[in-house]
């Protein structure tokens, strides 16, 4: 999947069981901002205000990626119908 400037990447080290799930090549010079997950968590658990503010926009994230996802699915597994089953 590609990703877009200012997208998130590498959010499953904030979800338990923090493993990751995919891995980043860049096609050009990029600028990543990077935390440390062990503390992000931590900042996470103890600054409301902050998770607040991030994880909306990690489930946007995950709402696109998993969009995305599906639209694949359903391109690859498609069949040429006529009509809708339900």
């Amino acid at each position: 999947m590609t990703i877009e400037p200012g997208e998130v990447f590498g959010w499953t080290a904030i979800v338990p069981p923090y493993r990751a799930t995919s891995t980043v090549v860049a096609l050009e010079a990029s600028d990543v901002v990077v935390f440390d997950a062990g503390q992000l968590r931590a900042l996470l658990r103890d600054d409301e205000a902050l998770a607040l503010t991030l994880y909306p926009r990690l489930l946007q994230c995950v709402s696109r990626r998993l969009t995305a996802t599906r639209n694949q699915l359903l391109d690859l597994y498609a069949r040429d119908r006529e009509y809708e089953p339900w």
